[in-house]
């Protein structure tokens, strides 16, 4: 049987909580009518998943700045530490990552050709962030990491919202 806190669904290869993915399919509609293709990047995170990506990050930056990978002895050794807080500074280590919970989605705008990191200058997030996130809201997402919030995580992730539901927003909240 499968665990009583693992409900995820799946829309195509992005897994999400059930009310994570009904919030999300309304929140692609409505933007759809207003002539934005909002687009899923990435839902659940497994922090199998999580430790692959922060491992490529720091393979990837390694190679780029000293021509070869850390070794194991080296990163133990803190030689790696400032490429690793740089890393950190945009991307969480497995076990802390939103999206481990199935409730947290990356967006990007397929009506731009910008790649999602550039959401921020979108029609997609202009029109979600309008008005203090009012379609965000009405939909039951927040911003996971907004400008201006600082020591929560990550730097501002103009791509990433969790979802919280529609309930905690009342119109007086808007």
């Amino acid at each position: 049987s499968a665990a009583a806190g693992d409900r995820r669904q799946r829309l195509g290869r992005h897994a999400l909580q059930p009310e994570a993915l009904q919030g999300w399919l309304r929140l692609e509609e409505a933007a759809a009518g207003e002539g934005i293709t909002l687009s899923l990047i990435s839902g659940y995170r497994s922090p199998s998943r999580q430790r692959d990506i922060f491992l490529g990050l720091l393979r990837e930056e390694a190679l780029r700045s000293r021509g070869r990978e850390y070794t194991l002895e080296e990163i133990a050794a803190g030689e790696a530490d400032t490429l690793i807080e740089g890393i950190l500074a945009a991307s969480s280590i497995p076990g802390y990552s939103r999206h481990h919970s199935g409730y947290t989605i990356d967006i990007g705008d397929l009506t731009t050709a910008d790649d999602y990191t550039d959401f921020a200058r979108s029609r997609g997030f202009a029109w979600l962030s309008a008005d203090n996130y009012y379609n965000a809201k009405r939909f039951g997402f927040l911003p996971s990491y907004p400008e201006g919030a600082i020591l929560q995580g990550p730097d501002p992730e103009a791509w990433e919202y969790i979802w919280v539901g529609e309930e905690y927003f009342k119109k007086s909240d808007f």
